[in-house]
């Protein structure tokens, strides 16, 4: 009888819903098509914006860079969009893109200025798509609006600066007096998250910073030279003083040693606050002065909640309607999650806790892959207020229309493609203390077991 009831409510709360749903309208994504029509549907949502961000929910999948991926190509070929600014660091991007102008066959190393969970064959594809896009007459330029420098994985820590000085050299001779080990040193405190940073690395710093402005003020001209098609090259190499200028300030800010046990949360609102005010001038640097910013959910979201500081939400203050927001999102399935972003604590896991009613849309109006617009949602829309939503490593409980303008749905999400060895280390490595502790106490337990028998033998 319970299980008659439960059955009859059930129906009667989903047929409230169904009406909803229908309306809702859900287009859909083939993540295999390569024509840019299929995302046609965006046309009359972004007619009057100037900065479209593409945040992501999970770092590492297969599905999400794909799908947003078709946004790109869009936005590029028919909307005057000419410019992508991953987070990260735009000195370790700009090192890669120098490197990938001049060798254009190199894919494998076009994303060795991103974050190394971002060297993926999925990322790789945009670098495809960057490459072949520059002999269109509309070249799309990849660059990062962060303030992290030395975060690229084939330029990290110091290496960055190294390199930095290897490419400029190529332009323009350095400055008189430039002693590259001192140059390098007075720049390493802002890497590695300001940890290393103390008050009295300032006046060495600045000086350092005015030095590379010098030299780039000489080198830039020559690189709008080499580059005539692609104005944005130079003009992310004019913006790199300012940009560690203000990883100075963030260090400043938070500090290392000096400042105590380090509050990730100060670090994160702090670097997003900074992150805001630079995404804003690579956008006035772009071409049509326009821009797509790739990044993490917490970074781009729009913060409704007023608890974490966000370059979604100073950009949304800033920009008003002028920018909107496509948040990623899965359902289902499973991937390579990020537990930790401190100690950088990966493992794969299962995605569980979404929303009964996102369930139900989805099955209902959404095949694979999806995008739905969030502005003016039909009555009773299951999308509609508070949402549990998997993000990373865990469900949170978001107002999901007033993080973002609209969703591209996932149903089913997996690992990216890796070599098999990094993919089982990515997988694995958020277990491995786990392990250890289970082979510590099984171990403990064999040994205990072996002092008992031979206790018994004794006492015999």
């Amino acid at each position: 009888m319970w299980s008659r009831r439960l059955c009859t409510v059930a129906i009667f709360l989903l047929g409230g819903m169904l009406p909803a749903i229908m309306a809702q309208r859900a287009e859909p994504i083939d993540l295999g098509e390569q024509d840019d029509r299929q995302y046609s549907f965006l046309d009359p949502l972004l007619r009057n914006v100037e900065v479209v961000s593409l945040s992501e929910s999970i770092h590492m999948t297969h599905e999400f860079p794909l799908a947003r991926l078709g946004v790109v190509r869009m936005l590029n070929g028919n909307s005057g969009f000419n410019v992508l600014a991953f987070e990260g660091s735009p000195e370790d991007v700009w090192v890669s893109q120098d490197a990938f102008l001049k060798n254009q066959g190199d894919l494998y190393d076009s994303t060795s200025g991103l974050f190394g969970i971002w060297n993926t064959d999925e990322m790789r594809a945009i670098f495809a798509y960057e490459r072949d896009s520059w002999s269109t007459g509309h070249g799309l330029y990849v660059t990062a609006y962060d303030i992290q420098p030395g975060t690229g994985k084939g330029s990290g820590g110091e290496r960055v600066f190294e390199m930095l000085q290897e490419h400029l050299a190529q332009y323009a001779p350095p400055p008189s007096g430039l002693k590259a080990t001192t140059w390098n040193a007075a720049l390493i405190p802002l890497t590695a998250a300001c940890t290393s940073y103390k008050s009295s690395d300032k006046p060495a710093a600045v000086q350092a910073i005015g030095i590379l402005e010098q030299w780039i003020a000489v080198a830039a001209p020559r690189v709008d030279a080499a580059y005539p098609t692609l104005p944005m090259h130079a003009e992310a190499l004019r913006l790199i003083p300012q940009n560690l200028r203000m990883s100075l300030s963030l260090c400043e800010t938070v500090g290392g040693s000096e400042h105590g046990s380090r509050n990730w949360q100060e670090y994160k609102q702090s670097r997003d606050r900074l992150s805001a005010q630079f995404a804003m001038l690579v956008k006035n640097a772009a071409p049509k002065q326009r821009l797509i910013l790739w990044a993490h959910l917490s970074h781009l979201s729009y913060d409704a909640d007023g608890t974490n500081t966000s370059v979604g939400e100073l950009l949304h203050q800033a920009l008003g309607p002028k920018l909107y927001s496509i948040g990623t999102f899965a359902t289902g399935g499973g991937t390579i999650v990020l537990f930790s972003d401190v100690n950088e604590d990966f493992g794969y896991t299962r995605l569980s806790g979404i929303s009964k009613g996102i369930r139900v849309f989805t099955n209902e109006a959404c095949a694979e892959v999806c995008f739905t617009d969030l502005h003016n949602l039909p009555a009773g829309s299951p999308l509609a207020g508070r949402q549990s939503l998997w993000v990373e490593a865990k469900d949170e409980i978001l107002p999901l229309t007033a993080e973002v303008d609209g969703v591209i749905w996932v149903k089913d999400v997996h690992p990216p493609r890796l070599p098999l060895l990094l993919l089982f280390i990515f997988a694995g490595k958020h277990y491995i203390p786990h392990a250890i502790a289970l082979m510590v106490l099984l171990a403990g337990i064999i040994v205990w077991r072996a002092y008992r028998r031979r206790q018994r033998r004794t006492a015999r």
